[in-house]
């Protein structure tokens, strides 16, 4: 967040844009914050393995604003892929994105 936060809550939907997790974190300063996300719903219970959206929201000086959100994931492989022209990044979750996509590389 580049002006911080007064509040911030994270929120966690399922594929029918369900809500199954929400977290109030509370104020936040200015910069980058990173989060986990335990994989369990807002009542402790283990949800199965899916694609799932996350989300934050901030408020600052009385204003709600969407808080941009990174995810970080480890990649398995990396392809060339010729009707793209371009890098394919095989996620270990199973998911492809293309290099074009990727904001970060970190070890």
């Amino acid at each position: 967040m580049q002006d911080g936060a007064d509040m911030l809550t994270m929120s966690v939907y399922n594929q029918n844009g369900e809500l199954v997790f929400r977290q109030n974190v509370g104020e936040l300063e200015p910069g980058e914050h990173r989060f986990a996300w335990s994989g369990q719903d807002s009542d402790g219970n283990q949800l199965p393995v899916d694609t799932y959206q996350i989300t934050a929201s901030a408020i600052k000086d009385g204003r709600m604003q969407i808080a941009p959100v990174s995810i970080l994931e480890t990649v398995s492989s990396v392809s060339w892929n010729p009707a793209g022209q371009q890098l394919d990044l095989q996620l270990l979750g199973g998911d492809t994105v293309s290099l074009a996509e990727i904001q970060t590389i970190a070890e």
